[in-house]
């Protein structure tokens, strides 16, 4: 492996972040969320206006739906890719400061003494995104505060993009990309866009020698056909990814529909939904400190005697049962709005031995 300058390191590491936050941000788009409404007091590029400062955000969007008795919802991200090194602590605790700072800017303005009538303002939710996980200490504290945590670690149909991503990394001028990036992360938004001719890139200010990578790039993030930020039991956020569309000829005369759902114990925060009698199935994945909560609890609950193998059995049905009993995915489909429910088969449950 060549050993990058330090400032050469610098930048690789710069545009690899960049083109990261970019793929969270489009996956966020297509699952429902839309651009923040122009705002030159509060919004400018990438940064959101804070009470004490300016704070640059990975990700941010406004959820489509409007609820009831709650201001729009803006969700903040913070968008993480170390290689195969997990988010730790100091990253999850700075994005808090950065979010708490963001929810207390807005100011009321009195009718007749202001051309507004009163600031935007939103029902702000936080998540960090990270390509690779969450160190122990990380999740705690994001649960303590409340922080949302979407891992793809391991996720095989993330992990396609990763790869591809990376070898386009060698085609692009770091040096010209660093210095300009937010103009970069348009530029490599456009590249992701189906109508974006890929020939389009020749000639540009960051491309060099070769367009196969972004063409191997552009079609492992098509293949991507269902995204959407998704919430079990309306509790946890999770993020669900096939390369299957969603089969909507079952969903004709029901919003539910019953699936089964499968624990990978050699990746202890992966799960993948399969839906019965059809080949449909996504993957997910659940903080392990999550997971390794509700297991506790079930051992301070259950006072039969079990040997080692059938408890693990049971902790994971009883986390099945009371976190991913029902999967709730906001969606449009065909210019409808519609709430499909993924419901936890209980007799598949209470069967299934593995």
């Amino acid at each position: 492996m060549i050993q990058l300058s330090t400032t050469l390191q610098r930048q690789y590491n710069r545009v690899k972040g960049a083109m990261f936050e970019v793929i969270v941000k489009v996956l966020l788009f297509k699952s429902g969320y839309k651009q923040l409404p122009s705002d030159p007091n509060y919004l400018r590029g990438d940064e959101l206006r804070g009470r004490g400062a300016w704070h640059e955000i990975d990700a941010f969007g406004q959820f489509s739906y409007g609820i009831p008795f709650l201001f729009p919802i803006r969700l903040l991200c913070e968008a993480k890719y170390y290689g195969t090194d997990k988010v730790g602590l100091p990253q999850v605790r700075n994005f808090l400061g950065a979010y708490k700072d963001i929810q207390e800017v807005y100011y009321i303005e009195n009718y007749g003494q202001s051309s507004e009538v009163l600031t935007k303002r939103y029902t702000d939710a936080a998540a960090v995104f990270s390509a690779s996980g969450f160190t122990t200490p990380a999740q705690d504290y994001a649960y303590a505060q409340g922080i949302r945590l979407i891992s793809y670690e391991s996720n095989p149909v993330f992990w396609r993009i990763i790869p591809a991503m990376e070898l386009c990394i060698d085609f692009i001028y770091l040096e010209n990309a660093s210095q300009n990036i937010t103009d970069f992360k348009k530029w490599f938004t456009r590249l992701l866009e189906p109508r974006y001719p890929i020939s389009d890139i020749y000639g540009s200010y960051y491309f060099r020698d070769d367009i196969r990578p972004f063409n191997n790039l552009k079609e492992a993030f098509s293949n991507i056909k269902t995204s959407y930020l998704a919430s079990a039991r309306g509790i946890l956020p999770i993020h669900i990814l096939s390369e299957m569309n969603i089969p909507w000829s079952i969903f004709t005369q029901t919003d539910q529909i019953p699936c089964e759902v499968y624990y990978f114990t050699e990746t202890p925060n992966l799960f993948r939904l399969k839906v019965q009698d059809n080949n449909y199935e996504f993957y997910f994945s659940v903080p392990k400190e999550i997971v390794d909560k509700y297991r506790r609890r079930f051992d301070e609950e259950s006072e039969t005697d079990l040997d080692r193998s059938l408890r693990e059995r049971d902790r994971m049905r009883s986390f099945k049962r009371e976190l991913l009993a029902s999967i709730d995915v906001p969606i449009i489909h065909e210019g409808i709005r519609r709430i499909i429910s993924f419901k936890l088969d209980k007799s598949w449950l209470n069967e299934y031995m593995d």
